[in-house]
């Protein structure tokens, strides 16, 4: 009963009042960490607030952390700021509480919102390269350096920013988690400008579709990309491919241990062409084992690894995911590094390594930016994406990276290599790379896919 009145405080009450009424019936209910479980996982964002912010007077242990954790993995600041409250401040591992930190700073969650924020930063180094490796960041991108930024690092008494990071240590140990539905990526590589060359073939190339996120979902959602989609998408003239992997921030939810078994069976199929997304979020153990495990998947079946480096702490990242990549018996060449940017792409470049760049209207990279690297670094090897993700995103910042090339002296030869012979090149080390679009069956497993269209 308590439950009910719990989902439907923010009728009962209103706004202002919601929240508090929420805490209070949790307390009145005594509700131990199985029922705050159930309740913050079918429970909306502010029912899973209020789980998180009753924490500290009703666990008096860890056992909750898995809610601070999953909280931590989502966008919504609200989420991330309760769950930086008391209880996060006390269980939190000393890498948890830095990543969280570094998200507020990233996601413009108010630092005053950080509990126990002055003690946790005293005196701690590490804390204080990240957030120097950030402002580092924010600087060659020529975007503000966050004002709270300069007030942690003040805490850790350490000073002015100055220096990029030093290779950060990967854990030997790791055991696997998995993902969270509304923090799905859903990149497209788009042709851009490239659209010249023969328009009905491969117009769009749909190259990272993430894990499903529930054990028994999990065939029919995997079938999706390599069956159903390029059913729909010949409708249109465009060849569709795709890469199947567990993307690394799913890979800290232990629901979704159970993609690394599936993948398997999928990655044999025709238009799967790399493994991917794979890589690090906030570099735990659990992404560690998930990324050592999926370069092996792509050495097993021939096909190249698309990795994903993390949005924070991006230089400690990209380098230690470059360690990964030299144990495994995947080739540095079959990989593409992607979400590169100023700081990385030196490094990822003398690597070996292909080279991906990810474009969109407010964060990564923008059309100038990419212009400048291409300039600086040439287009040998360098690969353009766009999005059409949960963030804000435009697909078309391909044909804008095109048309500023243009705009800015590179050669029609340049532009087409960057948007297309590049991305073919990179994904035809598959072999399944097949740009050619046969005229769809009318129906696929009986269905035209057409809502009430022609």
């Amino acid at each position: 009963m308590w439950e009910l009145r719990l989902a439907e405080a923010g009728r009962r009450c209103g706004p202002d009042h919601a929240d508090a009424a929420r805490v209070l019936i949790l307390h009145a209910a005594g509700a131990d960490t199985d029922a705050l479980t159930r309740v913050y996982r079918q429970g909306t964002a502010d029912e899973r607030r209020a789980v998180l912010h009753a924490l500290p007077h009703l666990v008096p242990g860890p056992d909750a952390l898995p809610l601070v954790e999953d909280a931590l993995r989502t966008n919504d600041t609200r989420l991330v700021a309760a769950a930086l409250g008391p209880y996060g401040a006390t269980h939190l591992d000393d890498h948890q509480w830095r990543h969280a930190v570094l998200k507020c700073l990233f996601t413009g969650v108010p630092v005053d919102q950080v509990a126990d924020l002055e003690r946790r930063a005293r005196a701690d180094a590490e804390l204080a390269r990240m957030l120097t490796d950030y402002a580092a960041e924010r600087t060659a991108a020529d975007r503000p350096v966050p004002e709270d930024l300069h007030r942690v690092l003040a805490l850790t008494g350490t000073g002015t920013p100055t220096s990029p990071a030093a290779p950060t240590a990967r854990s030997p140990d790791a055991h696997l988690r998995p993902p969270h539905p509304h923090d799905l990526p859903h990149h497209r590589r788009l042709r851009g400008h490239a659209r010249r060359r023969r328009p009905r073939r491969g117009g769009t190339l749909l190259l990272a579709r993430p894990a499903p996120h529930l054990r028994r979902l999990l065939p029919g959602l995997l079938r999706l990309p390599a069956r159903l989609e390029p059913f729909r998408a010949a409708q249109y003239g465009i060849a569709h491919h795709c890469t199947i992997a567990l993307n690394p921030k799913e890979a800290n939810d232990p629901r979704c241990a159970a993609v690394l078994d599936e993948l398997p069976r999928y990655l044999v199929k025709d238009r799967v062409v790399a493994v991917g997304e794979i890589g690090y979020d906030s570099m735990t153990p659990a992404e560690d084992s998930a990324l050592a495990a999926q370069l092996q998947l792509a050495a097993d079946h021939g096909l190249p690894a698309l990795v994903h480096t993390p949005h924070r702490d991006k230089l400690a990242g990209l380098r230690r995911t470059l360690d990964v990549v030299r144990e495994s018996a995947l080739p540095t060449e079959r990989v593409l590094v992607d979400h590169l940017n100023e700081t990385t792409v030196k490094e990822a470049k003398d690597s070996g390594a292909w080279l991906g760049f990810s474009v969109y209207p407010d964060t990564k990279m923008d059309e100038k930016r990419m212009v400048a690297i291409l300039r600086e670094y040439g287009p040998d090897r360098v690969l353009v994406n766009s999005a059409a993700d949960w963030g804000r995103s435009d697909p078309l910042k391909t044909r804008r990276v095109g048309d500023l090339m243009l705009a800015e002296g590179f050669t029609e030869d340049d532009v087409d290599r960057v948007l297309w012979r590049n991305p073919v090149a990179f994904y035809g080390l598959s072999g399944r790379l097949a740009l050619d679009v046969a005229p769809p069956d009318p129906t696929h497993e009986g269905n035209s896919i057409l809502r009430g269209g022609e």
